[in-house]
């Protein structure tokens, strides 16, 4: 941003659009305000404390409200802004009491290479109705995550049907 002539003194803003070369992992950037009019180091403020730019992602499938059937083959979906180059894909049956890797079905942390997508065969439940929450993470940054949509009790986590078989 370069503003002509002088100033007064108040509060400015200022739109950046962060180069993807920066979203690495780094938690010590910090900005520097200086006065062009002037030679370094005359007149600039340095903010205060670091902050870290980090990656996100966003859900294309599932979205919510869905039904999957067990057994059912399905594409996982997402999109990712910034260098997230491996994933850990979770789900969990009772609000995050207990957590299972998809990859493996298991309570590990098996991760996968950020592919965008991943083909799931719904697992067997052993229940006939239950809602599943699933949960993308950064491999190299758990800070870095994204649940399916919670909007209400009845949209926004997938739920699985399966069928009980007695004999």
């Amino acid at each position: 941003m370069s503003m002509t002539g002088p100033s007064p003194a108040g509060v400015y803003e200022y739109d950046w659009t962060i180069p993807m070369a920066m979203l690495r992992p780094h938690s010590n950037w910090k900005v520097r305000i200086s006065d062009i009019r002037y030679p370094y180091p005359a007149v600039y403020d340095d903010s205060n404390n670091g902050f870290k730019l980090r990656g996100d992602f966003a859900w294309l499938n599932p979205v919510g409200n869905e039904i999957w059937a067990v057994g059912d083959p399905r594409t996982i979906s997402w999109t990712t802004t910034g260098p997230i180059n491996n994933v850990k894909l979770q789900y969990t049956r009772d609000n995050w009491g207990s957590v299972r890797n998809i990859l493996t079905n298991a309570d590990t942390n098996d991760t996968m290479a950020n592919d965008g997508y991943y083909n799931w065969s719904v697992p067997d439940f052993i229940t006939t109705d239950i809602r599943v929450t699933l949960k993308i993470t950064d491999a190299n940054d758990p800070t870095v995550y994204k649940l399916t949509p919670i909007i209400s009790p009845n949209t926004g986590t997938l739920k699985i049907r399966g069928t009980r078989i007695s004999g």
